[in-house]
């Protein structure tokens, strides 16, 4: 399948509108198919693959998850597309995306908003190693700077659109400590810690709307 996506990703591109218009019109028709999101996630973490193409397939993904994923997000448009199983392998697929040193920061970013939106729906019942798995790679001491950076910018995601107050006060503990220990660590790098103090404040800010 993943020829085909390419096909068509390349022709949503396309200067000719009519060119455009159908193929993101067969790209709607393929929701249903349960290979579909699991080949765009494969396409997108394909670092051979043209980078525009690489972003236009995980811009699709977005647009299906939002869509399809969970009765729980607003913009869910009322079927659900995968399976469990299937939902797993993305989920994991997704993650790893977001978070390994990928040097496109269009692709990792928006691999973590993806994540974000699954997790607003599937955390923590049935993505219990959201955080654990976040955590393990910022307390790592041997994470790379490429997978800090995406873990920590999947925890920004999470604490300003993806958690819910119940979900957020359940993990504020860990959090808090864990961005502590990076931002106060002079070992790394200003542009690691400058975002740690990001989704530090960014804790800070859901706690004061929820006293609000």
């Amino acid at each position: 399948m993943e020829q085909e996506l390419l096909q068509l990703l390349a022709a949503t591109q396309s200067p000719a509108a009519p060119t455009r218009q159908s193929a993101e019109l067969q790209l709607l028709q393929l929701f249903s198919n349960e290979a579909f999101p699991l080949s765009l996630a494969t396409i997108a973490a394909h670092d051979s693959v043209d980078a525009a193409l690489r972003q236009s397939a995980i811009s699709v993904l977005r647009t299906f998850i939002v869509a399809s994923w969970s009765p729980l997000l607003d913009e869910y448009k009322g079927r659900v597309w995968l399976n469990d199983a299937n939902k797993a392998t993305l989920r994991n697929a997704l993650l790893n995306l977001a978070t390994t040193a990928e040097t496109n920061r269009k692709i990792k970013a928006g691999a973590s908003y993806a994540v974000s939106k699954i997790a607003a729906a599937d955390f923590p019942e049935e993505w219990p190693e959201l955080l654990p798995s976040l955590l393990h790679i910022i307390n790592d001491p041997n994470s790379s700077d490429g997978a800090l950076h995406g873990a920590l910018k999947v925890l920004l995601d999470l604490v300003d659109t993806g958690f819910s107050e119940e979900q957020f006060f359940s993990i504020a503990r860990d959090l808090v400590s864990t961005l502590f220990a990076v931002a106060t660590n002079e070992s790394r790098k200003t542009i690691i810690r400058a975002l740690a103090i990001s989704v530090f404040r960014s804790c800070f800010d859901t706690l004061e709307m929820v006293l609000e």
